[in-house]
C-alpha cells in the first residue's frame, strides 16, 4: 500500500515537471531521486553561512559580528538544476526560500504543493528523499524553519481574496508548514537528545535528526532504536 502511495506521488512530481517543460527525462529524475535517497547528504551539499548582504561563506566563516545570516545546507549542483529544467524542488529548506517564490502561484502553487507532498512521503518512507540525509547534521535549523513559517503566514493570511480562492491549500499548509515557534517540551526534547547523544554514541544520528527536523515520526524512530539496543544487550547477556 505504502510503495503504492509513493509511485503515485512520484508521477506527480514527474507529471508536473512535464507540464511545464524539461530537459531531464522522467527515468533521469527517478534516477536522482534514488541516488539522494542513498546519499548521507541527500540532495544537499555542504554546510554555508547565508548572510543578509548575499554573500556566502563557509561553515567555519561566519557572517561578520554587524550582519545577521542564517546556517544551512547547500544544494547539490543536480538538484539546482532540476529546478531550472523541471521546476522540481527536493529537500527544500524553507528559511532560504522568497515567500513568493515558494507560494509559485504562476504554477498554481506546485512549490508550494511539492514541499507538501515531500513532507508526506517522508513520513511513510523513512524520510523518502532524504532517507540518510535527515541525518545531515546542520542541514536545517528548525528555528529558522519556524521563523520563516511564521513571517510565511503572517503575509499570506492578510490577503483575504487569496484565502477564500485558496482556503484548503492554506488550511493544510498550516500542518505542514513549521511556525509555531519552539516549546518547552521541545526545548526538553533537544536537550535531552544531546545528553543521550553524548553519552550513548549511537544515538547522535536520531538526535541530529531531532534537532534539525523534528516531527512526530520521531517517536517512533527512538522508541525502534530502544527496542535494537535492548535486543542487542539481550544477546550480549546470553553469551555470558
Amino acid at each position: 500500500m505504502t510503495k503504492s502511495i509513493i509511485t503515485s506521488f512520484i508521477l506527480f512530481f514527474l507529471i508536473t515537471s512535464n507540464s511545464i517543460g524539461q530537459e531531464k527525462s522522467n527515468s533521469q529524475v527517478k534516477q536522482l531521486i534514488e541516488s539522494y535517497k542513498n546519499d548521507i547528504r541527500g540532495p544537499y551539499y555542504r554546510i554555508k553561512w547565508f548572510c543578509e548582504d548575499g554573500s556566502i561563506r563557509d561553515a567555519k566563516d561566519p557572517c561578520p559580528d554587524d550582519m545577521e545570516g542564517i546556517q544551512h545546507a547547500s544544494f547539490k549542483q543536480s538538484a539546482l538544476d532540476l529546478r531550472k529544467t523541471n521546476q522540481l524542488f527536493f529537500g527544500e529548506i524553507l528559511a532560504a526560500t522568497k515567500t513568493n517564490e515558494f507560494l509559485d502561484e504562476n504554477h498554481n502553487h506546485s512549490r508550494l504543493k511539492q514541499y507538501q507532498i515531500g513532507e508526506y512521503l517522508a513520513s511513510i518512507d523513512n524520510g523518502w528523499i532524504l532517507r540518510k540525509g535527515q541525518y545531515y547534521r546542520g542541514a536545517k535549523q528548525s528555528e529558522d524553519e519556524e521563523a520563516w513559517g511564521k513571517e510565511f503566514f503572517e503575509e499570506v493570511l492578510k490577503n483575504d481574496d487569496f484565502l477564500k480562492t485558496n482556503y484548503y491549500l492554506v488550511r493544510q499548509a498550516l500542518k505542514d508548514i513549521p511556525h509555531n515557534g519552539d516549546t518547552n517540551i521541545g526545548q526538553l526534547m533537544r536537550s535531552e537528545s544531546k545528553i543521550l547523544a553524548e553519552d550513548i554514541p549511537s544515538f547522535m544520528d536520531i538526535r541530529i535528526k531531532i534537532h534539525g527536523n523534528p516531527q512526530k515520526t520521531d517517536i517512533d524512530l527512538v522508541k525502534n532504536y530502544i527496542q535494537k539496543m535492548l535486543r542487542s544487550y539481550l544477546y550480549k547477556k546470553r553469551k555470558i
